[in-house]
């Protein structure tokens, strides 16, 4: 197939060219980021398209203008390589759309493209607050583009709707094709379709089968076993007390959500359920009641029994009340509700009556629970122990609705938020963890039968087959310094929600400590600081503040809008490209220049600075406050000292902000800090250094009263969590949270900051501080001609005149020198110089780096980074 833009007569012509073309074959092969000039949308920042060159004159473009579908150009052909997906919607503001280098090497380029097919449904759920539909996953498309030097293509296409965790991650899920790059021509080949959603899931394996004991006919249950053997989206009711075969469709009951997911249960396998998605339903009395009872219909109408049971085993309690399984109407006002409450308490609601445990069921471990609806009163067990009982003001009637499992079907707000009901909007929330053995009796079991139910399943392990989730925070010391793509794995339920390629995050690792940077989803790619004790410390972002309260990247739960893609990677310095808006709650972004590229230049000694740009010319917001996470299991003072911050001027003097319980905030005694640690109880501990003095604290009127620590927070619809809230104090230590510690948030001083890990006490960062603060100055310069001093790279920037450069870095101790990068537009060699310092010759090695990368016209730079410290001049010598 060939795509030309060129006159019918030319298109003809290249017909024939066709056959006797051959591949290109580039000695110049590279790719990098530009802002192409015949592209539309100015306010993308620089690194808006991407340019692969394949030899001279010819290039593989990536703009805006065709939404980022590749274009071919040499100097006898344009056009476009095809569009499996023509007739989607145009994301002309690229709202949903980018694109991203991911690997640029002499043996190939890797370019992903991600993009929505239909946005109207994101654009329609914004209209209705539904920020948590599913289209916010299942809609999304990922492009993977690998190019050779030959011009050869290997393209993968994933559309994610209609898809489930296990299609998406299936090998032979996907669209592929190859593609050739000519001279004259663009040469599709044939299109590799894939295998379709839904595809076969795999058996796992579980744990023995164990028969129910004698106990009366359920009317309805699910063993939940189907993980056993290969299986299709559905789960079979238990009837007469025997699982019905693949031949009795009747009793099939459809599984509804992202996943289907099987994990080991008390007895042969368990279903594991999202807390947001996964579900299914039964309409049972049509099934039972009123099919076998109709001679006696007036005897169904009068006051029914009944008795639930089921093992579950909690991975964390929900937002608010959540079902194991209901047939209600108004969360138990009508008909009856047994579940689990945002405490974590056993809960029975009937006709509006509601007895729930004074314990709160423990998480990870396998419980048996059951309620009970006798004449006139419900009762609650737990592991086979009546533990409560209530008066029934009215008796239970079916509702004629579907039975549904492990999901509510009315919305509610999270309990314990932060400020009003439109900073936190209601949605459909469920039960996170594993079920195994439902059951469902028409009668009251006794005490003894519940007793026995128990014992029958208990199993010798209780521990939860589902993995704790832990922040995924790749601590540890690298062999070398650079940026790596990769997919991150945090829970297993949490991230099968995703539909994202293997290069979906980011991590910047040192050789030098073994701490590490981290751009990841559960984040909004926002840069997580993270020590060798894996303590987590996320900065804010560009907020301002709307009706659904705060727009920032915290609102972007799903990540439709937010990305990080890395610009540079050598072993002289990384830099990120971090995009993201200021949507609310409700994924309403008050104006299309309400975003924010931000540029993180990060070196090999560990410390990096983060260079904010606000695209509105207008209503600069604020961008900097500490933010420390906790893992699930742990408090803030499990995380950091409650004195949790020292400070530091330029001068060197010193002063600790300790906090006091209750809620008591220090004054920062050093009025003029611009410097501070973050006292983590780790080795390595982050540390700010701001472009302006002053840091402050906050949060006495936003802290949990669930616990003891007097820090801001903790809250938990943020960082990982869906929840559509602008603020929800944490109620338990079951889910990671975050809490504050303030900052400087200066935005006239260049809206920057200076970060990086130590193992040293604070007097030892003065000097850097100074350096970046009050750098030194660039004399005698031959050879090139010097910028001065980069505040927003931490770099010493020049043009290149000529093959020797020299240049003095004049230091002071008020104007000292520490790590400097020096950087050197147009260089014209793919060799590195010689570098000599004070007339003495440095090899390249860890005390002096070498890179050479690309800029935003494709033109060489050469990165030399030296580890020094010093307050003498620095004669530097670069000869090629």
């Amino acid at each position: 197939m060939i795509s030309s833009k060129l006159p019918p007569i030319a298109a003809k012509i290249l017909c024939f060219v066709l056959f006797v073309s051959t591949p290109v074959n580039a000695s110049n092969f590279y790719a990098y980021h530009t802002k192409l000039q015949h592209s539309a949308t100015d306010y993308l920042g620089g690194y808006s398209d991407l340019v692969v060159v394949l030899g001279k004159d010819k290039q593989l473009e990536f703009p805006r203008k065709t939404g980022y579908q590749p274009l071919w150009c040499t100097p006898t052909f344009t056009g476009q390589i095809d569009d499996f997906f023509p007739d989607r919607d145009k994301d002309y503001n690229f709202y949903y759309t980018y694109v991203r280098l991911i690997e640029n090497s002499p043996e190939k380029i890797i370019v992903h493209l991600r993009y929505y097919k239909d946005t109207q449904t994101l654009k329609k759920s914004i209209q209705e607050l539904d920020s948590v539909i599913q289209h916010g996953f299942t809609g999304v498309v990922h492009e993977l583009f690998t190019i050779y030097p030959n011009g050869t293509i290997d393209r993968l296409v994933k559309a994610a709707d209609k898809t489930r965790s296990e299609d998406w991650n299936h090998p032979g899920f996907g669209i592929k094709q190859k593609i050739t790059l000519t001279d004259h021509a663009i040469d599709h080949s044939k299109v590799d379709w894939g295998l379709p959603a839904p595809l076969k899931r795999d058996p796992i394996d579980g744990n023995p089968i164990i028969k129910d004991p004698k106990l009366p006919r359920p009317i309805a249950g699910w063993r939940l076993d189907e993980g056993l053997r290969e299986r299709r989206d559905y789960v079979y009711q238990l009837f007469n007390e025997v699982v019905e075969n693949d031949d009795d469709d009747e009793y099939e009951t459809p599984l509804h959500g992202l996943m289907n997911t099987f994990k080991k249960g008390v007895s042969g396998t368990a279903l594991a359920f999202d807390g947001h998605t996964t579900s299914f339903s039964y309409d049972i009395y049509s099934e039972y009641e009123y099919e076998e009872d109709e001679e006696n219909e007036d005897e169904t109408q009068e006051n029914h029994l009944m008795t639930l049971q089921a093992w579950i085993a909690l991975d964390v309690y929900p937002y608010n009340d959540a079902p194991i399984i209901h047939e209600s109407k108004n969360i138990g006002e009508q008909g009856y509700y047994f579940g689990i409450d945002a405490y974590g308490h056993l809960i029975f609601i009937v006709n509006g009556s509601r007895v729930q445990s004074e314990n709160k069921i423990p998480l990870y471990k396998w419980h048996h629970v059951a309620g009970i609806i006798d004449e006139n009163q419900i009762h609650l067990y737990i592991d086979g122990e009546k533990i409560k009982s209530a008066k029934l003001d009215k008796p239970y009637q079916p509702l004629e609705i579907n039975t549904t499992i492990g999901l509510n079907t009315e919305k509610l707000r999270g309990t314990d938020y932060v400020r009003d009901f439109d900073q936190n909007l209601p949605f459909i929330l469920g039960f996170q963890g594993l079920m195994d053995e439902l059951r469902i009796y028409d009668q009251v079991l006794t005490a003894k039968q519940i007793k026995s139910f128990y014992k029958t399943y208990l199993p010798e392990n209780r521990t939860s087959d589902l993995t704790k989730a832990v922040l995924p925070g790749e601590v540890g010391q690298a062999t070398q310094f650079g940026a790596t793509y990769k997919k991150l794995v945090f829970h297993e339920l949490w991230d099968n929600m995703w539909r994202n390629t293997n290069y979906a995050d980011i991590v910047v690792k040192f050789d030098q400590n073994p701490c590490s940077v981290v751009y990841w989803r559960g984040t909004n790619y926002a840069a997580n600081w993270i020590t060798d004790k894996n303590n987590w410390m996320a900065d804010q972002s560009s907020e301002i503040f709307t009706k659904h309260g705060c727009s920032e990247h915290m609102s972007d739960k799903q990540t439709r809008h937010s990305y990080a893609r890395i610009i540079e990677n050598s072993p002289a310095r990384v830099i990120i490209h971090w995009r993201y808006p200021c949507v609310d709650i409700a994924y309403i972004c008050p104006d299309r220049l309400h975003w924010t590229d931000e540029y993180h230049t990060i070196y090999p000694d560990g410390t990096g600075v983060r260079k904010v740009i606000w695209n509105r010319v207008v209503d600069q917001p604020g961008f900097q406050d500490v933010q420390l996470f906790t893992n699930p299991g742990q408090t803030a003072l499990d995380v950091v000292d409650l004195t949790a911050k020292t400070v530091a001027n330029l001068d060197g003097k010193i002063g600790q902000l300790t906090w006091k319980k209750p809620n008591r905030n220090p004054r920062n005694p050093i009025r003029d800090s611009s410097i501070e640690i973050i006292n983590t109880k780790s080795d390595y501990k982050v540390f700010l250094v701001y472009s302006s003095n002053g840091s402050g604290t906050w949060g006495r009127h936003e802290q949990s009263e669930y616990t003891d620590d007097p820090f801001a927070g903790p809250w938990n619809h943020w960082p990982i969590y869906f929840i559509p809230s602008d603020g929800r104090f944490a109620v338990d230590t079951d889910r990671v949270s975050h809490f504050a510690l303030g900052g400087n948030g200066d935005t006239k001083s260049g809206s920057r900051v200076l970060y990086g890990f130590t193992n040293q006490s604070i007097d030892k960062l003065v000097p850097l501080a100074r350096s970046w603060r009050k750098p030194a100055k660039v004399i005698s310069v031959k050879g090139a001609t010097s910028h001065g001093f980069n505040a927003d790279q931490k770099s010493f920037d020049f043009d290149r005149e000529s093959d020797d450069i020299s240049f003095t870095i004049h230091a002071t101790n008020d104007h000292p020198v520490v790590n400097p990068c020096i950087k050197i537009n147009n260089w014209q060699s793919d060799d590195f110089p010689e570098v000599s310092i004070n007339n003495t010759k440095i090899d390249y090695g860890p005390s002096l780096r070498k890179g050479i990368v690309r800029d935003t016209q494709g033109q060489k730079t050469l990165l030399l980074w030296v580890e020094k410290q010093t307050e003498n001049d620095l004669n530097i010598q670069i000869t090629n």
